[in-house]
C-alpha cells in the first residue's frame, strides 16, 4: 500500500484498481484494498457503491443498496409548534443570534489563522516535502460499544468521544516526544507533563456535525496539554463540537480549501474512524520521516479509551 501511494494511476485504463492479498490476519481471512481517483466520486458515494456490492448478514438474498439516511432531529421543533407564537419567536431569535455570533467568531479565527496566527511547530508537523513522501498505513480496532457507553454517560455524540480520544492520544504522544525518552507505557494520570505551554494547531475534520446539512469539512483547533483527568478531553471536545454545530462557517472553509488545495494537501498524519459491525476501526496514514512510530499513537488511542471508561466506572457513571 505504501508503494502504491507513489505510483500514479494508468490514465489509459479506468481510474481504479483492486488489490487482493490472500493473507490471513487476526481480523480477517484475507485483505483487499481499492484505489480510485477522486474524480470517480467522494467518500460517501464510493461507500454506497461498496455497500451495493455486499449482502446483509440477516438476509443474504438482500443487497445493501445505500447508506442509511441521516435521522433528522426535529423533536425540539415539533414540541415548539405546540407552544404559543411568543415562545417560537424567542427560540427563533435566540437560535439566529447564536448562529450569527458563532459564524462571525469562526470566520475571524479562520482569517487570523491564514494571515498571522500560525500553528505551533511540533514533531507532528511535516516539512514542505511531506506531500511527495510515501505514506505508511496502520490501523487498530476498538469496541464500538465502549464508545457508545462513554457517549451515553457523558450525554454527547460519538463524534465528541472520537475527537476527545484523538486529543488525549496526541497529547500523550507529544508529551513523550518532548520528554526525549522512550517509555514503555504509562497512563494518563501517571506520566510526567513535559509539554510546553500554548501548543496549538488545527485539524481538518469531515464529520456529520449537523443532521440537516450532512457531512461538512471543518477546521477544529487542537489544544494540546496533558490532563490528569481523562474526562477533561471529552468536555473540551463536546464544547467545541457544540459551537461548530451552530455555525455556518464550514461552507466558507470548504470554499477556501478548494481554492488553496496545494496548501492543505496531504499531511504527515491522516486519521480515519470507521464504524462497522460493532467495531470502530482507527485507520492512519503517516509520513514515516515525520512519525517513525505511528503504532504508539494507536496504542495511546486505545489506552485513552480504556482510561475514560475506567474513570466513568469508578465514579459510578456507567
Amino acid at each position: 500500500m505504501s508503494r502504491l501511494t507513489m505510483i500514479p494511476l494508468d490514465r489509459s485504463r479506468p481510474l481504479w484498481d483492486i488489490h487482493i492479498l490472500n493473507v490471513k490476519t487476526s481480523d480477517a481471512e484475507a485483505v483487499s484494498f481499492i484505489r480510485s481517483h477522486h474524480s470517480l466520486g467522494d467518500g460517501m458515494s464510493l461507500c454506497s457503491l461498496l455497500l451495493g456490492c455486499t449482502q446483509k448478514t440477516s438476509d443474504p438474498s438482500t443487497s445493501s443498496t445505500a447508506i442509511p439516511p441521516v435521522k433528522r432531529q426535529g423533536a425540539v421543533l415539533h414540541s415548539l409548534r405546540k407552544k404559543g407564537w411568543f415562545l417560537r419567536s424567542i427560540f427563533t431569535i435566540g437560535s439566529t443570534m447564536t448562529l450569527l455570533w458563532n459564524t462571525i467568531v469562526d470566520v475571524l479565527l479562520l482569517l487570523a489563522t491564514i494571515l498571522f496566527l500560525k500553528d505551533t511547530k511540533t514533531p507532528l508537523k511535516g516539512g514542505l516535502n511531506v506531500k511527495s513522501n510515501p505514506k505508511r498505513f496502520y490501523h487498530r480496532i476498538v469496541p464500538l460499544d465502549d464508545i457508545k457507553l462513554i457517549k451515553n454517560a457523558m450525554n454527547m455524540t460519538i463524534n465528541d468521544v472520537i475527537f476527545g480520544i484523538t486529543q488525549a492520544s496526541l497529547s500523550q504522544y507529544l508529551n513523550r516526544k518532548y520528554d526525549k525518552k522512550e517509555e514503555d507505557g504509562g497512563s494518563l494520570t501517571s506520566c510526567q507533563n513535559n509539554l510546553p505551554d500554548g501548543i496549538r494547531f488545527h485539524v481538518a475534520c469531515t464529520v456529520n456535525l449537523r443532521s440537516d446539512i450532512g457531512f461538512k469539512l471543518y477546521f477544529l483547533p487542537f489544544t494540546i496539554g496533558l490532563q490528569t483527568d481523562p474526562l477533561v478531553y471529552l468536555k473540551m471536545s463536546k464544547s467545541m463540537m457544540a459551537r461548530k454545530k451552530h455555525s455556518y462557517h464550514a461552507t466558507l472553509v470548504y470554499f477556501i480549501i478548494k481554492i488553496v488545495l496545494k496548501v492543505f494537501g496531504a499531511k504527515a498524519l491522516l486519521v480515519h474512524f470507521i464504524s462497522y459491525a460493532e467495531k470502530m476501526i482507527i485507520s492512519m496514514a503517516v509520513d514515516p520521516t515525520v512519525i517513525p512510530d505511528p503504532h504508539k499513537i494507536c496504542d495511546d488511542m486505545e489506552e485513552s479509551l480504556k482510561a475514560m471508561k475506567t474513570i466513568l466506572c469508578e465514579r459510578g457513571l456507567l
